[in-house]
């Protein structure tokens, strides 16, 4: 059972002085793969030390800031998180300009990587800036990982944070769970106040259902009308389980 909760206060937004992915710790072979696909889709314009690139008119600088080898049963994978942040010349990026990022896997096939399931072009985030970057693997299936986080915003009072798990189904990779409510806290909006607070634990003790394992969600939520006397708030909480539905390609309630 592995329990993922990220308080409210905790969102960072990943900036281009990430680091690249240590080239050194994969075998050559990998690192050719990534190489040939990270060409595929971004060109080979480097700036900064990053991939200078177009897509959807809009330019952006992108690396790779996570690729890590997994096996499960006997099979190996390799997963790789590309992050990006806007970089149209000549303009500043605003307080809704996203970044972008990009997701990949590869199986291993006769000591071979081969590009199994992508989604290549994920914006998200502000002010320019990518925060899939802040995604971390975790297992999601007896026989595979999914990238799990959050994506935040914050706007007139509010902060709303928006829980992600991005997973294989078929050749593609899907965001097989959002939040829904997203978290939020608006203790900056006005006289009155409310939050939604969330904790994901995927259910890795139990059976999987149609190939993912079950999620269990735990939320509270506060209602203070009035911010000078908590007492007259109102506190509700409540506790799900969610399985992945293949027909809608996500986890349902």
């Amino acid at each position: 059972m592995k329990e993922l909760f990220f308080p409210l206060t905790m969102i960072v937004i990943s900036t281009l002085a990430t680091p690249a992915f240590a080239k050194d710790k994969l075998p050559t072979n990998a690192v050719n793969a990534i190489e040939q696909t990270l060409t595929k889709y971004y060109g080979n314009q480097y700036q900064n030390d990053c991939l200078f690139f177009s897509h959807d008119e809009t330019h952006y600088c992108a690396k790779v800031t996570n690729a890590e080898i997994k096996t499960l049963n006997g099979k190996s994978q390799l997963y790789v998180l590309v992050n990006g942040d806007y970089a149209e010349p000549g303009l500043d990026a605003g307080h809704v300009t996203e970044g972008i990022g990009g997701l990949f896997i590869f199986n291993q096939v006769n000591n071979q990587w081969q590009l199994a399931a992508t989604q290549p072009y994920i914006t998200n985030g502000a002010y320019g800036s990518s925060q899939l970057g802040n995604f971390k693997l975790v297992q999601i299936a007896p026989d595979k990982f999914g990238w799990y986080g959050e994506y935040g915003y914050t706007s007139t009072g509010c902060t709303e944070v928006n829980k992600h798990i991005y997973a294989q189904v078929g050749n593609q990779i899907k965001a097989i769970f959002m939040a829904d409510p997203l978290d939020s806290d608006c203790s900056g909006n006005g006289d009155g106040w409310d939050s939604y607070e969330s904790k994901l634990t995927i259910l890795s003790q139990k059976s999987a259902s149609n190939g993912f394992y079950p999620i269990q969600i735990n939320a509270i939520e506060h209602d203070y009308p009035d911010n000078h006397n908590v007492k007259k708030g109102k506190v509700k909480k409540s506790n799900y389980q969610m399985t992945y539905k293949p027909s809608a390609q996500k986890y349902i309630r």
